[in-house]
């Protein structure tokens, strides 16, 4: 796997993000995100996140997010990359937990020591910076990213057994149906799918739901369904029809009807300039 593909390091400033503020974005391969300075709130799938000095943001593959303010003085970095060339170095991340309480649609964002941020950046700005000409460069690079990957899983790892990301039962629930909905939004619209794979009723996954997030389980389902139909309205030339078929409508017309329902405007009206 060539390098420049197996991950991206972006450095994060106002001007950066402020040129993505409003737009929905999807990236197909996860990232991390750590904020040396500044404020910021985006909309990641469902949920509002909040970021600020010393936070730390894991997306997962496809996720949806939109920037919706950053202040002036925002600053910090991003780091995207294929799972793959976490396999080829070795590298486990679920065996370490890393993902596991890290959700941004349960809880926020998770604010590390200054130190260990610090730390983490300086890791990522000398990769960042290592001149692709010079002998063994693979290989350094390789090394460089594993220690980096491992300061993080440490530092990760020491916020869990202080148990600041431990999840309840409830919250153990919820997190289970918002990532099976993820995963079969576009096939399966019936509450009693998602309750019938964790073992209980709908009317209990129903309420363990609204309790966790404020939301009804059918109005989770129905963002998904929303933010997909956005991201192919903005980033595609299909036609409304087109659209309605990829998510499983049984025609335009109730695409169109589904999408005003819940946005205001019909589909034509959201595509216009």
């Amino acid at each position: 796997m060539d390098l420049p593909s197996a991950y991206r390091i972006i450095k994060i400033d106002h001007d950066v993000a402020a040129s993505a503020a409003g737009k929905l974005y999807r990236r197909e391969d996860p990232y991390m995100l750590f904020v040396q300075e500044g404020t910021a709130e985006v909309q990641i799938q469902i949920s509002r996140v909040h970021l600020r000095q010393n936070s730390v943001l894991l997306g997962e593959s496809r996720s949806v997010h939109r920037v919706l303010q950053i202040s002036d003085n925002f600053r910090g970095y991003m780091v995207v990359y294929k799972p793959t060339y976490l396999q080829k170095l070795g590298i486990k991340l679920n065996k370490l937990k890393v993902f596991q309480h890290f959700r941004s649609y349960l809880k926020d964002t998770t604010v590390f020591p200054a130190n260990e941020v610090q730390l983490i950046c300086n890791q990522l700005a000398v990769l960042d910076q290592l001149p692709k000409e010079i002998p063994f460069f693979e290989e350094i690079s390789d090394h460089l990213f594993s220690g980096f990957i491992y300061t993080f899983a440490g530092s990760m790892l020491r916020q869990e057994q202080a148990g600041n990301y431990r999840l309840n039962r409830q919250e153990e629930i919820t997190f289970r149906f918002v990532q099976d909905v993820a995963a079969h939004f576009k096939t399966e619209r019936k509450l009693s799918f998602y309750a019938d794979r964790q073992h209980m009723t709908v009317r209990h996954l129903s309420a363990v739901v609204k309790t966790v997030t404020g939301k009804s389980a059918q109005e989770i389902m129905a963002e998904f369904l929303m933010n997909e139909a956005k991201i192919l309205l903005e980033k595609t030339k299909l036609t409304i029809s087109e659209i309605a078929g990829q998510l499983r409508f049984s025609d335009a017309y109730a695409f169109s009807h589904f999408f005003k329902k819940h946005s205001g405007v019909s589909p034509k009206q959201y595509r216009l300039p």
